[in-house]
């Protein structure tokens, strides 16, 4: 009968991060279980109404905290965050709005908008982020032109009238006549 030689410490060392490192690498993935959204509505004069979604993507019920910040920056590195957070429960495919808020827009401030959906042992599950900065924004408007050369649509060809019913000859006679406008 063969004897098998004890397991050194250092290979049970090893063996155990092996399996620690691997449960880490699982726990990693966000927005797989539930998913979070925020929802910015900017139709009044600079000011940004902010609400935080979560949506549950499985057949589980899950207790879960979130939390929506809003972080403001300028040029000069000074900055705020407000915040709200709270606990909720999110069952079977449920869609809940979690949070409303509105906010200021100065044109010179950077805002980002977070939010972080953490399970009951405080591990971070879902996250979204939505960065808005207005100097940004001008810039594309301005780089867009409409009166661009060789932009649009052009029709070539000719207008034929194959039409076999009413209908189809009046709507003929129709798009003839905005056609040779």
């Amino acid at each position: 009968m063969k004897r098998v030689p004890p397991i050194r410490s250092i290979e049970f060392c090893v063996v155990i991060l092996v399996l620690f490192i691997g449960n880490s690498v699982v726990s990693q993935n966000l927005n797989t279980l539930v998913s979070a959204s925020i929802n910015v509505n900017d139709a009044k004069n600079d000011i940004l109404e902010i609400s935080g979604i979560a949506k549950n993507l499985m057949e589980t019920t899950y207790s879960l905290k979130y939390e929506l910040s809003v972080i403001t920056s300028n040029e000069n590195n000074n900055s705020s965050k407000s915040a709200q957070s709270g606990f909720f429960t999110l069952g079977p495919f449920e869609t809940k709005i979690l949070s409303h808020t509105s906010i200021s827009i100065n044109p010179d401030n950077r805002t980002i908008i977070l939010l972080l959906i953490y399970n009951e042992d405080e591990i971070l599950i879902a996250t979204d982020r939505i960065v808005y900065d207005i100097r940004e924004i001008k810039k594309e408007k301005e780089e867009v032109s409409y009166q661009k050369e060789n932009e649009g649509i052009q029709l070539t060809g000719m207008v034929i009238e194959r039409t076999k019913t009413k209908p189809g000859k009046n709507f003929y006679d129709i798009f003839y006549q905005k056609y040779s406008l």
